[in-house]
């Protein structure tokens, strides 16, 4: 059963997941304040379809002593098509491009 005042999850295919995500106009609704990186609560909208989702941009990234700094995005994008590429699906539809505070991940 869904709480009141919240929707199911849009169910999309892959392909078209990956058009919303990579097409999409993208909403920042809301911040995850626990995160260590800006990670934001987003809503993505493309033909009728709107879907929420997860937007890391790479301004918002905190540098780490053991990756090069402003690659976080990147990382996760490479996780996402490591984890497809190898049929184990166990990592979101993620895509990298530009955002609202600039370029970043999206993830479903």
């Amino acid at each position: 059963m869904i709480p009141a005042g919240l929707t199911p999850p849009v169910e999309l295919d892959l392909d078209d997941a990956l058009a919303l995500l990579r097409g999409g106009e993208l909403s920042v609704e809301g911040r995850l304040v626990d995160a260590s990186n800006a990670t934001l609560y987003c809503a993505m909208t493309c033909d009728g379809v709107t879907a929420a989702c997860v937007y890391k941009p790479v301004a918002g990234e905190r540098p780490l002593w053991d990756f090069p700094d402003g690659t976080l995005a990147e990382r996760e994008v490479a996780a996402y098509e490591v984890s497809t590429a190898l049929g184990w699906s166990i990592v979101p539809p993620t895509v990298y491009r530009d955002g609202p505070l600039g370029p970043g991940m999206v993830q479903l």
